[in-house]
C-alpha cells in the first residue's frame, strides 16, 4: 500500500520531483519528511531497505557467492565489504568470475553501485587462513 499526503498548507511543497499544490492529495511509494508540511492522509508500508547483511565465514582459498533480491524502490545499492579477521584476505567480483577483482582487507570496501552491477557478489579467500567478511547492502533512495 502506497502513503498519501495532503497539501493542507497555501503554498507549493515540493519533494522528489512530486508536486502538491495548495489542497493537493498525491500518493507515493515511501514515507515524505514531516518537516515538508504535508498531512499523511493514509499511512502506507514500506519494504524494507536491508537487502543483505551478514558475517560471511570463507575458509581458506574458499569461494561464497551472495545473490541479491533486486531493489523494490530505486536502482542503487549502498555496498559495504569489510575483513573481519585482521590476518585474512579476501577478493571481490561482480557478477562474473572473468571481472576484475577488488582486494578486500580491513580498510574495506564501501561504495553506492547500481544493483546491476552488484546483483552477484563473488568473494574469495585469498590467504591461508579462515576468515569472516561482513557484507551489507542497502538500497539506496535518493
Amino acid at each position: 500500500m502506497n502513503w498519501k499526503y495532503r497539501n493542507d498548507t497555501k503554498r507549493v511543497i515540493i519533494y522528489h520531483n512530486e508536486i502538491w499544490r495548495p489542497d493537493e492529495e498525491r500518493e507515493t511509494l515511501y514515507p515524505v519528511p514531516s518537516s515538508l508540511g504535508l498531512t499523511c492522509t493514509q499511512e502506507g508500508s514500506s519494504p524494507d531497505p536491508v537487502l543483505f547483511h551478514d558475517d560471511v565465514q570463507i575458509g581458506a582459498g574458499e569461494e561464497k557467492i551472495i545473490t541479491l533480491d533486486a531493489p523494490t524502490n530505486s536502482p542503487n545499492v549502498a555496498l559495504t565489504l569489510l575483513c573481519m579477521t585482521p590476518d585474512a584476505g579476501f577478493e571481490c567480483r561482480f557478477n562474473h568470475l572473468s571481472n576484475k577483482a577488488i582486494p578486500i582487507d580491513t580498510r574495506g570496501f564501501s561504495q553506492v553501485l547500481s544493483w546491476e552491477l552488484c546483483s552477484r557478489i563473488i568473494l574469495r579467500n585469498i590467504t591461508g587462513i579462515d576468515g569472516y567478511i561482513s557484507v551489507t547492502a542497502i538500497e539506496v533512495i535518493s
